[in-house]
């Protein structure tokens, strides 16, 4: 009878490590779609910005004017935002959409923001927020949870994008309060998203103002994030309720653009994966859900922006680890029935 819990014990014990082999050598890849837009559009200038759980998906995209226009897309049906003005004008562009299907972004017509819930009511945000410490700046939502919990930024808008995470002062609006976010070191932090969990991405410029990292913000606390190994500059993007993050990052310089040779990441459990488009020159991830869809805009040396919707596929372990699991089990198994039969 020890012989045979010995036997069974070590089959649980080996099982288990051979469960941890398998799951660490199990790996996620991706495969990708480009984006199209609608008749109308110039379908290479394409911005997807936001994803939720059902697949709809916000962003901009350029017209045959070459002005920016909102889209919403769902099921292949792709459709022109409009805002609370006229239907449509060149104004609304989408910054995220929550599970409710309600999107905030802002409005070029006065530079507002605003939210448009599912059922496509329209309330403008800020007509009483409170003058931030730094001076009288314009204000724009980046990002709103299920729980209606609001983050967004308080800009100069500035265009360079250094220049806009030094001159910005984040904030958090949640039950009629206004927590200001000033980033890692207080230099200044342009906020990206925030999930369910009240986790929030978003990056800040480091080291005397000469690059950007990213940072998530929890329960008053920031951590900062290194970036893949190598990384000059990060841009955390986008979280979802598991704590995944998606952004792009820069091996040189202090930009992180499209035509810069910019790469996508992903970072779950800690580690980071990176995200290319394959034959791109750049890719930025903008936004993941909690299916792990990703969605972005990458460049292909064509000049344009295009979008892209990256699913995971699962890659199983190799086959050698089956086979020696198998052969293992096996043994394990023939020194049972050989203790069983003595």
């Amino acid at each position: 009878m020890d012989r045979e819990r010995k036997i069974l014990m070590s089959v649980l014990v080996l099982v288990a490590g051979l469960c941890n082999i398998l799951n660490a050598s199990a790996s996620t890849s991706y495969s990708f779609q480009s984006f199209s837009g609608a008749p109308g559009t110039v379908t290479e200038n394409i911005n997807p910005v936001g994803i939720n759980n059902k697949g709809q998906i916000v962003g901009q995209v350029a017209t045959q004017g070459y002005s920016w226009r909102g889209f919403f897309y769902e099921s292949n049906n792709f459709r022109i935002l409009s805002d609370a003005y006229s239907n449509p004008i060149p104004g609304v562009l989408p910054r995220d959409i929550n599970n409710n299907g309600a999107v905030v972004g802002t409005l070029n017509l006065n530079s507002s923001s605003v939210i448009i819930q599912s059922d496509g009511s329209y309330s403008e945000f800020g007509t009483y927020y409170p003058q931030p410490p730094y001076g009288v700046l314009s204000i724009g939502i980046s990002s709103m949870n299920d729980y209606g919990l609001i983050v967004g930024n308080r800009t100069n808008n500035h265009l360079n994008t250094i220049y806009q995470a030094v001159f910005s002062i984040g904030f958090l609006y949640e039950n009629g309060q206004y927590t200001y976010l000033d980033g890692l070191g207080g230099a200044g932090a342009v906020i990206s998203k925030i999930n369910n969990n009240g986790q929030i991405v978003g990056y800040s410029p480091v080291e005397g103002w000469t690059r950007l990292q990213s940072f998530i913000y929890s329960n008053g606390s920031y951590l900062s994030l290194t970036g893949p190994e190598g990384s000059i500059t990060t841009l955390a993007q986008g979280i979802n309720n598991q704590g995944d993050i998606v952004g792009a990052f820069a091996y040189s310089g202090v930009e992180v653009e499209p035509n810069q040779n910019s790469h996508g990441f992903v970072l779950h459990d800690g580690m980071y994966t990176l995200l290319d488009v394959p034959n791109a020159i750049s890719t930025v991830a903008t936004d993941i859900n909690d299916l792990g869809q990703i969605v972005g805009y990458y460049n292909d040396n064509s000049g344009y922006y295009r979008g892209f919707i990256a699913t995971p596929v699962s890659v199983p372990a190799p086959i050698p680890f089956w086979l020696f699991g198998s052969a293992i089990l096996g043994w394990l198994g023939f020194g049972c029935y050989k203790s069983t039969s003595a």
